[in-house]
């Protein structure tokens, strides 16, 4: 599924890269990685990495941010990774998969829940 996926996005004008086992690229001012599952082709990651910094101070703030916005937002699910705050959205596809209508809805999802995220953690 990863070489499909980086083809897709070569016609689409995003410029993938290879980087390990994973994709990186830009789309709409946003950097985004597929992280590739070599035991299941149908398996799609999906994520928008970095975007809060977590530290001691607002750890508790980010948990709750974090919180509400998986609990109130289909697909989406954000996580704290290595001191970060990511989205990510994981799938499982067909055997045919259309790409076309998979990528750009996941990637508008991704850049939502960027976006509630930060809504949660003003309202806290």
């Amino acid at each position: 599924m990863l070489e499909k996926v980086f083809e897709y996005l070569k016609n689409e004008g995003l410029v993938p890269e290879r980087v390990d086992n994973r994709i990186r690229f830009k789309y709409q001012m946003f950097y985004f990685v597929i992280f590739g599952e070599t035991d299941d082709e149908r398996f799609l990651n999906i994520t928008l990495p970095e975007i809060y910094e977590v530290n001691a101070d607002n750890r508790i703030d980010a948990l709750e941010a974090i919180n509400t916005v998986n609990d109130g937002t289909k697909l989406v699910k954000l996580y704290i990774y290595d001191n970060e705050v990511w989205v990510g959205v994981e799938q499982l596809l067909d055997s045919t998969p259309d790409l076309g209508d998979i990528i750009p809805r996941t990637l508008r999802v991704l850049i939502d829940g960027r976006e509630r995220f930060y809504k949660a953690l003003k309202e806290l």
